[in-house]
């Protein structure tokens, strides 16, 4: 009968560990991967912003001609009054 606490069988061949200059290497990978999602996520990002600010400016811009328009017919309408 089998112990509870059993290790599985070890054949002694262990996979080696890898050297610094293989780690250093899949860091430097990992990290530009990294980057390179964060500055794409930054763009996304900001392009929505700027959709959405050029959007609001837009608007803004209507409003102001609308007053301008409104403000020269109230004065016409004072003075020919």
């Amino acid at each position: 009968m089998a112990t509870p606490n059993a290790q599985p069988f070890d054949s002694g061949t262990a996979a080696p560990e890898p050297s610094i200059g293989q780690l250093v290497q899949d860091l430097s990978a990992n990290v530009s991967t990294l980057v390179r999602g964060e500055i794409a996520l930054a763009k996304a990002d900001l392009s929505a912003s700027a959709k959405a600010g050029g959007k609001g400016i837009g608007f803004f811009l209507g409003a102001a001609v609308l007053a301008v328009f409104a403000w020269l017919l109230i004065s016409f309408g004072l003075v020919y009054a």
